[in-house]
């Protein structure tokens, strides 16, 4: 039967007395005389064979990672065989046998029989105290008492648990063995049987005795070794010890063989007592204490010193003025019983006396040598003169010494922060040998002097600072502000409230922050300044508001501050800052704004003049400039065509002027702003320099076109204005160059395929100019060469238009020139991110299949002027095309309604009676049948954002007034002859 199966549990609430047979008191008591784990183990065996052949096992409780369980120590099981099916090693805390046995009180019965001991030491968490469980397992049992069995249990499991402690105890032995022969104390042993006997001997070997010839009993009691005096003392403890069983420590002087003393100290501590507490045996460790004996009373003077020089140098550092220095020369002079001692302190290159303290009768050091004419050094060590009469190198202080009565000194550097500012002198009459003590003194002092003198200077310095930084913020009208973030409390310096009219007892320390004095409209502002600095999402500001004078007035004042102050954690703390009167600003500010204002209402002014004064000029110009076109064409005498031609001529350069003009106004204004859109730069400089092909051939010049293979086809910008540089420097070199070449060539200076830069090169052999002049070449309305403006005309302002043109763009203009030589002109051109084509951008802008020629098109002519109807309709019949006139908006619409053959194009003045050009351009683009018919406007207004707004309402481009012929047929022909590109 095993012991797990069902368990039969018994209690009993007495234990009954004790019922020992013989043979088991003899058992019991032959546990006493087991003194090995075998002698244990055969009285186990003798025990299971006494009581029947039983099978005994035997169980201690331990605890494994904080929890308890049973562990079998001992076992013997009946003819020799292992049961450890029934005695297993260990009983886990979850077994019900565990459990059974951790709360049972007394013995209980479990199966056959399970006898667990007591002890007292068992821990609190087993209620019923158990250390051990025996268990054995036999039928003969069932005679034998409880009391019986319990005390075997106990008697078995006590002898165990003592075989474990006398081991451990011949373990510990052995160590301290070991430990004493690696000590350098002494360790002795005393018993009743043996005497005295040494386990080492380092201290007697150390005085130089030898233990073999001079046993212990002799050197405590041999006179040489230790005197009467010490000897009565010690034999008085050595026999409270030995006959009264008491430890004492105790120390003595012994004297080494050589006679010097040394200082002993004894701990004896009694080991065993006999039964009336005498000792039977005493251990004994000595120390040689003579060295801390020392150390100690040289501890006690610096503790002494640390004392003194502690109130020397609280006092010093409270009162941080002269009188204190005064005081602490004095107090160290008479602790050290100096004839003087002075401090000199480093000026410029001399080193004048700065305090002295001299003993009753002795001349003063500031009488006999007040400034020392000494360079002061970077680096400076004590110095400790014994005699000076006989210190070498010294020879030339002797004079002096001798007159100031000195033959011992010390020279203590006073240093901080790596600089030396001065020394501290100590002087006496005498020779003498400075004591470590008195070396210490001096230096810690010269320290605690040089830091008060550097407070003292630093103190001056800060309080000349803040006079002068009071000043500068008085002059400045500048007050100071700080703001104690925890306390939400303000502080405004008083030159804060003589800046608004109060008197100086306004400001009185810190207040709540409730911004009174701040004009109620601005107070949710500083309050959010104040908030934001509080919790830390912003360390500094600067915020314009508006204060309350005394007299009602309100002024403007500029707070800057920030953060200056956080606590461990980040928080803040503490904000400063400062507040600037700026009222005379802002008022300064205001009448500059409204003087801003009007000049850029007379600007404006200026501008809708120009613009208004542009489209009134234009319209007659129209009328020129048509008429004489049309005049030319027709059969005249040739003074008649010399008569036309001059007009013609005029009014072109009436025209280039008026436009020059205009230009420069709105760059003047920043009102002109740069188109962005892709175009072939190939197909528009074709379309650019036709002019000046045909102009060059009718006056005999060379004109060569050099465009490199690298340069990009397609290239981004404002193609007009581009357009606009070019042909003004291709006109100025074709009007300055009688004969010779002009010439035009075009490189890529840089390769990337998303922002190219390319670069024009205009030169020609024209008549150049002088290099001085090229400063003022390009200012508006000046020339390099004010004859030439004579000699060729010329408002100046063509070569100042296209630098700011040209700047625009991203690029620059450079000119070289020699005269009589020719000039050359450099544009450096950054084209844009490459965009789509605007021909492809407007949808308005469509493009018919090919015909031909524009022979034969028809053209509804939309104009109000009778005059600019004329013209028109002259030119493009000349042209062979069949024209429709129209005198406003509604008329046009009529006519494209009641036509029986749809038109191809139609030409729109804006600005019209009844109906203007926009709203009957929206008209018609609501006519499917017309929506996609181009749609040209004509106008006098041919600015940029006119174009973009005519093309906005459904327009396809715009034709400038006054009308060129060339361009209008050449416009004509973009979108009635041609194919998209």
């Amino acid at each position: 039967m095993s012991l797990g199966d069902d368990l039969s549990v018994s209690e009993r609430t007495e234990m009954p007395p004790p019922a020992l047979s013989p043979w088991l008191r003899a058992q019991i008591k032959a546990t006493m005389w087991v003194e090995s784990d075998s002698d244990l183990e055969q009285l186990v065996a003798s025990i299971g064979e006494q009581l029947g052949g039983a099978s005994l096992a035997l169980y201690r409780f331990v605890q494994r990672s904080g929890r308890w369980q049973l562990r079998r120590v001992l076992e013997h099981c009946a003819g020799g065989e292992s049961r450890s099916e029934h005695f297993p090693d260990n009983l886990g805390p979850d077994s019900d046998l565990f459990s059974t046995l951790s709360t049972s009180k007394l013995p209980v019965t479990v199966q056959h029989r399970l006898l667990p001991t007591r002890c007292r030491s068992i821990t609190a968490q087993h209620s019923s105290e158990l250390s051990g469980v025996l268990l054995a397992e036999s039928t003969a049992l069932e005679a034998a008492s409880d009391a019986d069995l319990h005390r075997l249990a106990t008697q078995l499991l006590g002898t165990w648990q003592r075989l474990r402690e006398q081991e451990k105890l011949r373990r510990h032995g052995n160590t301290l063995h070991q430990l004493f022969a690696c000590t350098r104390e002494s360790f002795a042993q005393w018993s009743r049987d043996r005497g005295w006997e040494y386990h080492n001997s380092h201290l007697l070997h150390r005085l130089g005795y030898a233990p073999e010839i001079m046993p212990l009993e002799n050197v405590f009691g041999s006179p040489r070794a230790i005197d009467d005096a010490n000897w009565t003392r010690l034999s008085r403890l050595l026999e409270d010890c030995i006959d009264r069983g008491h430890d004492l420590d105790c120390d003595y002087q012994v004297a080494a063989p050589d006679g010097s003393l040394h200082i002993f100290w004894t701990r004896l501590r009694v080991l065993e007592e006999d039964d009336e507490g005498r000792a039977n045996a005493v251990a004994a460790v000595s120390v040689d204490i003579t060295e801390s004996k020392e150390v100690e009373a040289d501890a006690e003077s610096h503790s002494e010193l640390d004392t003194w020089l502690l109130a020397r140098n609280s006092e010093l550092f409270d009162r941080c003025d002269k009188a204190a220095i005064e005081d602490t020369l004095s107090a160290l002079g008479q602790r050290l019983s100096l004839i003087r001692c002075f401090i000199r302190i480093y000026k410029s290159d001399k080193a004048p006396v700065y305090a002295e303290w001299q003993k009753e009768g002795v001349t003063p050091i500031s009488k006999l040598n007040p400034d020392v004419n000494l360079r002061q050094p970077r680096r400076a060590r004590p110095s400790y003169t014994t005699d000076i009469e006989s210190e070498i190198g010294l020879q030339a202080l002797l004079p002096f010494a001798r007159r100031a009565g000195t033959r011992a000194q010390m020279i203590i550097p006073m240093s901080h922060d790596g600089t030396i500012h001065g020394y501290l002198v100590c002087q006496d009459s005498g020779v003498r040998h400075w004591t470590a003590l008195e070396k210490r003194a001096a230096r810690v002092l010269a320290d605690t002097l040089c830091m008060v003198l550097v407070k003292e200077n630093l103190r001056q310095k800060l309080l000349a600072s803040q006079d002068q930084f009071q000043l500068a913020l008085t002059a400045a009208s500048y007050g100071v502000w700080e703001f104690n973030i925890l306390e939400q409390t303000i502080y405004l310096s008083p030159t804060y409230y003589q800046m608004l009219g109060y008197g100086a007892d306004k400001a009185t320390g810190f207040r709540p922050l409730t911004l009174d004095n701040v004009y109620y409209e601005d107070r949710r502002t500083l309050k959010g300044y104040a908030r934001a600095l509080s919790d830390g999402s912003t360390t500094d500001f600067a915020c314009e508001s508006r204060h309350i004078a005394s007299n009602g007035d309100v002024r403007w004042m500029l707070m800057r501050g920030r953060t200056i102050k956080w606590d461990d954690t980040g928080k803040p703390l503490r904000a400063m800052g400062t507040t600037t009167d700026i009222t005379a600003l802002k008022s300064a500010q205001l009448d500059l704004q409204l003087a801003r204002k009007e000049a850029e209402s007379a600007h404006l002014a200026k501008s809708e003049f120009l613009a208004r004064m542009s489209h009134e000029i234009r319209t007659p110009m129209n009328a020129i400039i048509g008429m004489a076109y049309l005049a030319l064409q027709s059969p005249l005498s040739p003074e008649q065509r010399s008569y036309i031609s001059d007009i013609n001529n005029a009014a072109k350069s009436l025209l280039q002027i008026i436009d020059d003009i205009l230009d420069f106004s709105k760059i003047e204004a920043g009102k002109l702003v740069l188109e962005d859109y892709a175009f072939d730069l190939r197909e528009e400089l074709r379309n650019w320099l036709a002019p000046f092909e045909l102009q060059a051939k009718q006056r005999g010049l060379d004109f060569s076109v050099d465009i490199a293979p690298d340069v990009p086809a397609l290239i981004s910008g404002d193609a007009s204005r581009l357009r606009q540089v070019i042909v003004s420097l291709l006109g100025n070199a074709f009007k300055f160059t009688r004969e010779g070449r002009v010439a035009i060539a075009v490189r890529a200076l840089s390769r990337s395929d998303e922002h190219p830069r390319l670069g024009f090169i205009v030169s020609d052999t024209g008549i150049g100019f002088d290099p001085a002049g090229i400063d003022r070449l390009f200012d508006p309305f000046t020339q390099a060469d004010n004859s030439s403006t004579r000699q060729y005309g010329g408002t100046g302002l063509g070569l100042a238009i296209c630098r700011r043109l040209v700047n625009m763009m991203g690029g620059d203009i450079m000119v070289s020139s020699q005269p009589g030589l020719g000039s050359t002109f450099r544009v450096s051109f950054q084209s844009s991110p490459t965009q789509q084509p605007a021909a492809q951008r407007d949808s308005q802008r469509l493009l018919r299949p090919k015909r031909g020629s524009l022979e034969g098109s028809r053209i509804l002519l939309v104009e109000d002027n009778v005059v600019n109807q004329r013209v028109a309709d002259g030119i493009l019949r000349r042209n062979g095309l069949i024209v429709t006139v129209a005198g406003n908006g509604a008329e046009a619409i009529r006519l494209l309604d009641s036509a029986t053959e749809n038109f191809d194009a139609v030409l729109m003045d804006i600005e019209m009676p009844e109906m203007d050009g926009l709203e009957a351009t929206r008209a018609i683009r609501r006519n499917p049948r017309y929506a996609q018919i181009p749609i040209i406007a004509m106008s006098a207004h041919n600015a940029s954002q006119d174009l973009r707004r005519f093309i906005k309402e459904g327009m396809t481009d715009c034709l400038p007034k006054p009308i060129i012929p060339d361009a209008l047929c050449r416009m004509l022909e973009r979108y009635l002859a041609s194919v998209p590109l």
